[in-house]
């Protein structure tokens, strides 16, 4: 077990501030390198009520799953909608400062191989089971419409001739609950984030800017005409960082229960900390 002192200048979460004395598994996603949409899980991966039962799976906690072929263990996780009731909340969120996913310090991370165990994140909303419908709606019969973009930029995705024959993570921005109508005369390109290179503002599609604590983001509403039917589904698989234990008066304790674990542990400050 490595101990190093985080660098880290920590963002307010969508979740909140990080506990004293928590346990947090980290996936930091390096400046230079491997771009965070690289991650997504495009089209996502449906996971049904029958295999989340099977996977033992639950809202509350993390579970330790061993990969069918092979006996590496992953890190599955579902990300609440309570604080993250979109999956774009907390793709944008990694893509800002990383992953963060609170673990119970009992858990069997000495199972966890440093350099294949992966983080493995799922949203009840990832799935739209009914994508035909969305991207019926979106193009009206036209496409590809000037305001489409793959954000994994899948190149079957983008293909001017032919729509995604399977559900696109892009629908993930035309499906926003909780922003804020914009209006023509908001600087949308600004706004947009350059997810998209001609914006045109269209009748039947209600463009929003999502504000998270750190961030904000412009998409489009869920289309009211159009019945939700949403699935638990895996939208990102990321690589594993470390720990981090966040400082407090039971910070020692905490990485002693800890030495078994073959990850990297690094010490992180609270949010509020002014050093």
């Amino acid at each position: 077990m490595t101990i190093e002192r985080s660098n880290e200048i920590p963002i307010e979460r969508g979740c909140g501030r990080r506990d004293e004395n928590g346990v947090y598994l980290a996936s930091r996603l390096a400046k230079v390198g491997t771009p965070w949409w690289v991650h997504l899980m495009d089209p996502p991966i449906h996971i049904d009520s029958s295999a989340e039962s099977v996977l033992g799976l639950s809202d509350r906690g993390v579970k330790l799953i061993k990969r069918p072929v092979s006996d590496v263990y992953d890190v599955w996780d579902i990300v609440g909608q309570n604080h993250y009731p979109n999956v774009c909340d907390y793709a944008i969120e990694v893509s800002v400062a990383g992953a963060s996913r609170k673990i119970a310090p009992k858990l069997p991370l000495h199972l966890l191989d440093p350099k294949q165990s992966k983080l493995v994140l799922l949203h009840r909303r990832a799935c739209l089971l009914n994508a035909d419908a969305y991207f019926d709606h979106i193009d009206q019969g036209h496409w590809m419409p000037p305001d489409w973009r793959c954000p994994s930029r899948r190149p079957e995705h983008m293909n001017p001739e032919m729509r995604p024959a399977a559900m696109c993570a892009g629908l993930w921005w035309h499906d926003v609950e909780g922003g804020e109508p914009l209006s023509p005369d908001v600087e949308w390109h600004a706004l947009h984030g350059g997810l998209s290179a001609n914006p045109q503002f269209v009748p039947h599609l209600q463009p929003v800017i999502r504000r998270m604590p750190a961030f904000e983001y412009a998409a489009w509403a869920h289309p009211t005409t159009i019945q939700q039917q949403h699935g638990l589904g895996i939208f990102m698989v990321l690589p594993i960082s470390g720990i981090d234990v966040i400082k407090g008066d039971r910070s020692d304790e905490v990485i002693d229960a800890l030495k078994t674990c073959p990850l990297t542990f690094k010490f992180a400050w609270l949010e509020d900390d002014t050093r």
